[in-house]
């Protein structure tokens, strides 16, 4: 009261701003008090950021900026900060400000890399990580079984170390990130471990018998232990303590399959072998062998005159070569083979 005729109005706001708002990074963020004021004084409202007055229409995002209710449009990261709403009346009304609300932009997570599929070793030590933006809560990493995906027990950091590797630990793994903005639970993609161990042989080593001229092929068959079907170990044949290479007669010189094309006196021998390489370590077979066998005459049958009804023996002698390990002999008289029986 200000003398005997005049009633000045008081205004008093009955719903504050909340202390914290938080919005999310391209929505739609509202602010909102509620007052009045005695003697039905006519009140008029003015937003402030940081201090200052918001115009209306502030950035073509930025409505209701003298109203009670604040509405921000797009919401950025560059609209966060302290809110107030100065309220005043008519009739010499005093005005009032709002209590300050703090407006704090979250944003919805984006995950921009994924963790990645890898080989380990027996033994050995992984990590599996993912990389994300945007307003992160939490991380739970889990593995895939039988009945569906099972957290791993403290496994909630955006890296997950897999250490003393068994062959059960091979399998699918993923991690779910817990965020806000309509990313509440965001999986990766999985990503799978596989737990290699030695480099087994399935095949003994070759011989190949050929002749002079001909095509050897020596093969090899060898697995990676815990290997997916579709994994190719590294092949390397040798001869000696020479790395064969392809080219001219050979080809395959990596491969499981090695190839000599147009057989000479020269590759004749039982000292090939291959190195089978993975990524835990190596092995090596040994006891390849290219032969060519020979079989020379060293004493020919001795022909001569006998009598009728006389009983007759021809003979012939070989020496064989090359790796051979026995000969087959066929008679024939004429040209025309002879058969056992008769006289």
């Amino acid at each position: 009261y200000m003398g005997a005729d005049e009633v000045i109005p008081v205004i008093t706001i009955v719903q504050q701003p909340t202390d914290t708002v938080r919005g999310c990074l391209g929505g739609s963020t509202t602010l909102a008090i509620q007052a009045t004021a005695t003697f039905n004084a006519r009140l008029s409202y003015q937003w402030l950021r940081n201090g200052s007055p918001i115009p209306e229409g502030f950035d073509g995002r930025f409505f209701g900026t003298q109203t009670p209710t604040l509405t921000i449009l797009n919401t950025k990261p560059t609209d966060e900060g302290s809110y107030a709403c100065l309220v005043t009346g008519n009739s010499g009304a005093t005005p009032v400000l709002s209590n300050l609300s703090t407006l704090i932009v979250w944003s919805p997570i984006e995950i921009v890399k994924q963790p990645e599929s890898q080989f380990a070793c027996l033994g050995g030590e992984v990590i599996l990580g993912v990389i994300a933006n945007g307003t992160i809560f939490g991380y739970q990493w889990q593995k895939e079984t039988a009945s569906g995906w099972q957290n791993i027990p403290g496994a909630t950091q955006g890296q997950l170390r897999l250490s003393n590797l068994d062959y059960a630990a091979s399998g699918r793994y993923r991690c779910v990130l817990f965020g806000t903005c309509g990313t509440e639970e965001l999986p990766t993609t999985p990503a799978t471990i596989f737990v290699l161990g030695d480099i087994q042989f399935a095949s003994s080593p070759d011989t190949v018998y050929v002749g002079l001229g001909g095509e050897a092929v020596l093969e090899v068959e060898a697995e990676v232990v815990g290997a997916p079907p579709t994994y190719q170990a590294q092949y390397q044949w040798y001869r000696g303590s020479e790395a064969l290479e392809d080219g001219g007669r050979i080809s395959g010189a990596r491969s499981s399959r090695l190839v000599i094309s147009g057989v000479e006196a020269g590759d004749i021998g039982s000292d090939y072998w291959v190195e089978v390489t993975g990524v835990c370590g190596r092995a090596e077979q040994h006891g390849y062998a290219v032969l060519s066998p020979t079989v020379v005459v060293v004493q020919q049958p001795q022909g001569g005159q006998f009598c009728a009804g006389s009983a007759v023996e021809l003979a012939v002698e070989v020496q064989l070569g090359g790796g051979a390990q026995r000969a087959e002999y066929q008679w024939r008289r004429d040209g025309q083979p002879l058969s056992d029986g008769g006289n």
